[in-house]
């Protein structure tokens, strides 16, 4: 069995990367939007894996707090019915479609993107039928 400690460390590592991550694309953004403004194809990617990062970092940061209160006997009921979560996911669905617009090659057109986009309003759909 897995120890709950192994959870945190993970999520706390994350935590920690995702932080570090976001302030290094944050001062990459900074200089090449002062230098040439953020028309470029990089500048899109590094704006995209910003936003990612940023429902990452957040989710991560959610489920550290979640699993230390649980294994400290704190109140944590309130979170597991919180719509923080399915937020902070949807930023970070959100900029993997972005990822994969700005990534996909011109000749595969917008079906690129909007394919899997398509595939997850699918599954939500699906999900809202089998758990109204």
């Amino acid at each position: 069995m897995i120890r709950p400690i192994y959870f945190q460390l993970v999520n706390l590592s994350l935590l920690v990367l995702g932080v570090y991550l976001l302030m290094v694309v944050s001062r990459y953004l900074a200089i090449e939007s002062y230098r040439f403004g953020l028309q470029r194809m990089r500048d899109q990617l590094a704006t995209a894996l910003a936003v990612f990062f940023v429902g990452h970092t957040l989710s991560r940061g959610w489920y550290l707090t979640f699993w230390y209160g649980a294994d400290n006997d704190f109140n944590v009921v309130w979170m597991s019915q919180s719509l923080w979560p399915v937020a902070f996911g949807a930023i970070q669905v959100l900029a993997m479609v972005c990822l994969t617009r700005i990534l996909s090659p011109d000749d595969w057109g917008r079906w690129a993107w909007m394919a899997p986009l398509v595939a997850i309003l699918g599954i939500l759909g699906c999900a809202m039928v089998v758990d109204p």
